[in-house]
This record gives C-alpha cells, structure tokens and sequence, in this order.
C-alpha cells in the first residue's frame, strides 16, 4: 500500500544507473546492461498494475531514468539500418540485430513515463533538454525502425500528447509533434498509420485507454489544423476517421467529455481538407449535428 517494494525496485534502477548503465570498450561497441533493463521492466510491470506509484517517486530520480532510457534508445538508433535499406552502415554483426527486448521494454517504459508521470516531472530547464532528446530519439527511430518498433514508438508519442504539461513547448505553446509532422512527412505519415490503429483498438469496447484516445483526438485535431499536414491523410483514412467519428458521436452520451472532441476533429475536416470534393457521409453529419441542437 506504501510502494515499499516499488521503491526498493526503484532503488535497484538507481544503483544501477550510478554505476553506469553502459560499458564502452573501443569506442565501437555500446553493451546494455541487464540489470537496468530487468529494472525498467520492474518498473513497467508495476506502473501496469498500480499506476498510483508514479507520484511516488521523486520528480529527479524520475529524470535520471527519463535521460538512461533515452541513451540506450540513442545507441538502438545509432545501429538501426533504415527501412527498405540493405546497407548496415558498416557495423559487424548487423545482422544479428533487429526489434529486441530491451528496446521493446524502454519503449514500453516511455508509455507508461507519459501516461502516468506527474505533470510537473519536467519542470526546469536540464529536464526539458531530456525530454526533448528523448522525443527526437522516438521520432529517429519511428521513420527507420520495423513496423514493431515504429509502432511501440508511435504510442510512445501518443501518449505524450494525451498531456499538455508534456507536448506543449513551454516557450512558444506549440505542440511538438504536431509541429515534427509538419516538418517531416515521413514522421507524419508513419504517426497516422499508428495513430488510426490506435483509434480502432480504443473504440466500440468497454476496455477503452483514455489517455491514448485523448491522444490520438488531439493528434488528428492538430494534423487538420493546417493543410500542410492535413494534405498528408490518404483520404481512405480520412473517410475511416470520420466513420469513427459518426459511430462514437452517436453512442457516446451527452455529457461525455470525449463527444465534443470528435467534434472537433471533425470540424477540422471540414476546414482544412479535401473533404468537400466527395463530402463523405455529408447526410449523416447533417442528421449527427441537427440531433445536438
């Protein structure tokens, strides 16, 4: 009930982190360290059954693991070959290498990170400039990994955009991802793909992970905010989008805080797409808004 024991996993990550997570030989070669990852994984598996205990523990020792984790994604990136590629950059034994345990379990870690970590976690300047090198680190590997990795990154990202204190610049207001999309149509293109798959896996069900869907609703929503990143939804997923939409709006209830954020996304459509070529379900959007008034 205290988090006795998680504190004590806790302190296993932090003996491990001070002792140095990674044993650089040549210069070459980066080694994981096991008993980091058997940490993070301990972590994983109690913020999954008890996500009360993010609050737990203290905001720096949260960032001392924010910044590890974020090395080793670094060093898996460093040795990714990029999709559709058959060079390996020159490093022995590539083959050998690909979607592993450790980085899948640093990628589930970053979920749990965004979805449960306190809002005030990356207050102060040393802890954004890891929160910014961590997302740079999700982006690199989300135009170059296999779709395994690339999707684990996506709900990464997701999840971070389910939280304002997180996303939003804190100098400019700006959403970070939004605004990576509309400078890269690859990491654009590549967060669509996850973030419909997430839409589906979290509508129609009573299971339904809030955080994710808040996400992926204010990803679409920022994604037709202007046509420099809306033009980038095929229109087969626009259409898919706005079936969503249609089927949740209509059985969610009134007071649903979820409802209004469809919306939203919807009234986006309309503004910033080529939705008005074809006007997709334009009699079943007339018919959804006359039953609000």
């Amino acid at each position: 009930e205290d988090f006795k024991i998680v504190k004590a996993v806790y302190g296993t990550i932090l003996a491990t982190v001070k002792s140095g997570k990674f044993d650089v030989g040549d210069g070459t070669e980066n080694y994981y360290c096991e008993a980091f990852g058997s940490s993070v994984r301990s972590m994983v598996l109690f913020s999954r059954l008890h996500s009360e205990i993010w609050p737990a523990i203290p905001q720096e020792q949260l960032v001392v693991l924010l910044e590890n984790v974020k090395d080793a994604l670094l060093i898996t990136s460093s040795r990714v070959v990029p999709r559709n590629q058959e060079e390996t950059r020159g490093i022995p034994g590539y083959a050998d290498f690909g979607p592993n345990e450790e980085t899948s379990v640093n990628l589930m870690f970053l979920t749990e990170f965004f979805r449960h970590a306190p809002g005030d976690t990356l207050d102060g300047y040393n802890s954004m400039q890891i929160f910014r090198a961590t997302m740079q680190a999700l982006f690199d590997l989300l135009i170059i990994a296999s779709e395994d990795v690339f999707d684990m990154c996506g709900q990464a990202l997701i999840a971070c955009n389910g939280k304002e204190e997180f996303i939003l610049d804190i100098t400019t207001g700006e959403n970070q991802l939004i605004k990576k999309c509309r400078e890269d149509r690859k990491v654009c293109g590549t967060m669509i793909e996850v973030a419909l798959r997430l839409l589906n896996e979290n509508t129609g069900s009573s299971d339904v992970d809030m955080i994710l869907l808040h996400g992926v609703l204010r990803f679409f929503e920022g994604c037709y905010e202007n046509t420099e990143t809306s033009d980038a939804v095929y229109t087969n997923d626009m259409n898919v989008l706005i079936d969503i939409a249609l089927r949740e709006c209509r059985n969610l209830e009134a007071q649903s805080d979820v409802r209004p954020k469809y919306i939203r996304v919807l009234h986006k459509i309309f503004l910033n797409s080529k939705w008005g070529d074809q006007r997709y379900r334009r009699e079943e959007l007339l018919k959804m808004v006359e039953s609000f008034v």
